[in-house]
């Protein structure tokens, strides 16, 4: 089969703790015509060294020259992008063993198509969470693509339709694969991004502008969420050192019709607020659900971030006229400790990485794999009493 040219990028800002195994899981793919390209954000730390430590023509370093806010690198990193497929990666990511030859083969089933595909999880030693740390989560699945409506998509989330609280799982360059004629295609003034959050902003200018995309079920990146983590320092930490920092180098303002909140809802709803502004035309008849989303935020309010999110629903509810809103109930909610318990242990296999000797995000892939190759091939009866031995494990 023809290798298509595929370009991973890594926008990184003093990260090299976990710069080097995500950049062995992109250079341990059996790709020829593959790119990696380490964008470095300026960094004050041996992140240059790091991927000069690495020997292999399909590694870059880029350097701005300058810090940039984390929307102006991730434009930055786009535009060293060449011809083909390109992805994007954190800096605590990587791909799964094989991810890219995978996609070369999805893609040329599914030819023009944006590709989405699930992830497994993965937690860092370095987390501040002690009861997270080390875990490896794949979700059970077979191993199938299908092709999926993207405008359908796009107003299921952004009216919160969807079971699933954000973007996950949707097509975009952020643990995705995009054409860079697509990425041309939505670029305006010189950028790709116009938001203060590249992968929602990413996905919902890829759904307008793409009429299907390719989703599989079989886990081509690995998520890693370390002590550094932008994501988790904004809805999972008090101090939020990390998410003080992103906003403190922000560039651009957070859209008028909301405000900045670390809860999901808002984010996802700013993001396509900008894409709406950035091609009014094609996403004329998609409006957000604004008390819907003040309703989800509430559900997340019982966090450490929770003040703030109560704070922003107050906010746009000023903004707007909106009544009284109380937290919307999730659907897992209404079930027993023992219903969840059993939900989860069908549908996700939980590995303990510290046991197996992982201790980055590249073992972790390897460990993963594993496990997702073992679950793939197990038997209905195998199934059902792993699942039993879990449940006991969960509920113990």
């Amino acid at each position: 089969m023809k290798q298509q040219a595929f370009t991973v990028l890594i926008p990184t800002r003093e990260r090299c703790r976990t710069l080097k195994a995500t950049i062995q899981t992109c250079l341990s793919q059996d790709y020829d015509n593959l790119t990696v390209i380490v964008s470095d954000n300026a960094s004050t730390d041996a992140t240059r060294d790091v991927v000069h430590s690495f020997s292999d023509s399909r590694l870059r370093y880029m350097n701005p020259g300058r810090r940039l806010s984390m929307t102006a690198n991730f434009n930055f990193a786009v535009e060293q992008a060449g011809e083909g497929i390109v992805c994007s990666i954190g800096d605590d990511d990587g791909l799964m063993p094989g991810a890219i030859t995978r996609a070369n083969e999805l893609l040329a089933v599914n030819p023009s198509l944006p590709l989405a595909c699930r992830s497994v999880f993965y937690v860092w030693p370095d987390f501040p969470d002690n009861s997270l740390r080390d875990k490896i989560i794949v979700r059970d699945s077979a191993d199938r693509h299908v092709v999926l409506d993207s405008r359908r998509e796009l107003a299921r989330r952004i009216q919160f339709r969807s079971r699933i609280p954000y973007v996950w799982g949707l097509p975009g360059l952020y643990r995705g694969f995009l054409s860079k004629e697509l990425i041309a295609r939505v670029t305006r003034s010189g950028r790709y991004i116009h938001s203060i959050t590249p992968d929602a902003y990413s996905v919902f200018s890829t759904l307008l502008h793409s009429d299907r995309y390719a989703f599989a079920t079989q886990p081509l990146f690995i998520e890693g969420v370390s002590g550094s983590s932008n994501g988790a320092s904004q809805s999972m930490t008090v101090d939020g050192n990390e998410e003080k920092k992103y906003l403190s180098e922000n560039e651009l303002a957070v859209h008028p019709q909301t405000v900045y909140s670390p809860a999901h809802a808002f984010v996802m709803v700013e993001a396509y607020l900008q894409v709406r502004d950035q091609f009014s035309e094609a996403a004329r008849g998609f409006e957000p659900d604004l008390l819907r989303m003040c309703q989800v935020a509430l559900a997340e309010a019982g966090g450490p971030k929770g003040e703030q999110i109560r704070r922003a629903v107050e906010e746009v509810r000023k903004i707007h006229g909106l009544p009284e809103v109380a937290a919307a109930s999730s659907p897992l909610n209404m079930l027993s400790s023992r219903g969840q318990a059993l939900l989860r242990a069908w549908k996700e296999t939980e590995i303990d990485g510290k046991s197996c000797g992982v201790r980055d995000v590249y073992a972790a892939s390897i460990v993963a794999q594993a496990a997702w190759n073992e679950r793939r091939g197990r038997g209905t009866k195998s199934r059902t009493s792993l699942i039993a031995q879990r449940l006991a494990a969960r509920l113990a």
